[in-house]
């Protein structure tokens, strides 16, 4: 048996970059659900802000935090006994957050670098940034394994402190908006973790991995995906794909596209 397992990005792909609204792609959404597809987000939003959103599209799957650093499963998932949506396991593959924050703090004091963590600008400076309530900026702020930053120096310093930071077993990799400080983890390692444990689990189901993303930090996830789907941002910089096999770049941008790509996914498996 044929069984179709999403792992997506969440903004600029299944969410609207400006507003964060996915009614747009309500019709694969409601196909993934009733095929039991299971969908796995797989993003740079925290633990925190992903099981609210969980909870609002009713998707009890696990998921993957902060640009791979973090995987969270359901008590009980893979036992396939009643699920807790309130508890979660975690893993963590990553650096833990205040130890990041405090290399960044030292290689700020030590060599001038021009930036703001979420850690400086505090929930107020987030929501400013972000266009986040108070509510869902202070979830935001809620970090287990990496840092997002506003670089605000030049592209020489930006490439210093970035092998600063390799020095220290940290990379640092663009996303939307924001650069992203973590160790050198990616969505497409822990995609591929995560795969390993349904394969385990249900050794009888042919697993068919499908990965949808907008970003740079996408670029892993799609490329160790058997069907990558690159969905357009007209606020961000795409990754160069052109050296993956078939990739959907479905016209509309957000999750119009993210819509339109699924389903024509879902169909070649009906």
């Amino acid at each position: 048996m044929k069984k179709l397992l999403v792992f997506t990005d969440l903004d600029g792909s299944l969410l609207d970059h400006q507003n964060y609204d996915w009614s747009a792609a309500q019709p694969a959404l409601h196909r993934l659900a009733q095929l039991g597809f299971p969908l796995i987000f797989n993003t740079s939003k925290t633990l925190a802000e992903l099981i609210p959103f969980s909870q609002e599209l009713n998707n009890h799957q696990p998921m993957i935090c902060e640009n791979g650093n973090v995987a969270a499963i359901p008590e009980h998932y893979f036992e396939q006994t009643v699920v807790n949506h309130t508890n979660y396991n975690t893993h963590l593959f990553g650096n833990d957050y205040q130890s990041i924050i405090t290399t960044l703090q030292q290689l700020r004091n030590e060599y001038g670098f021009q930036f703001s963590g979420f850690y400086d600008l505090g929930i107020a400076g987030v929501m400013e940034h972000t266009g986040l309530s108070h509510e869902k900026a202070a979830l935001a702020c809620q970090r287990l394994c990496s840092e997002p930053l506003l670089w605000q120096g030049c592209a020489d310093d930006l490439i210093t402190l970035q092998n600063k930071l390799a020095q220290q077993g940290l990379s640092l990799t663009r996303g939307g908006r924001f650069y992203h400080v973590m160790s050198p983890v990616n969505k497409g390692k822990t995609m591929a973790w995560l795969l390993a444990r349904f394969e385990n689990n249900q050794p009888e189901t042919e697993w068919i991995s499908v990965a949808l993303g907008d970003g740079p930090n996408d670029l892993q996830m799609l490329e160790a995906a058997e069907h990558s789907v690159l969905i357009r941002n007209p606020h961000s910089t795409p990754p160069d794909v052109s050296h993956i096999n078939n990739i959907l770049t479905p016209l509309p941008p957000g999750p119009a596209g993210w819509n339109e790509a699924v389903n024509q996914i879902i169909d070649l498996y009906l």
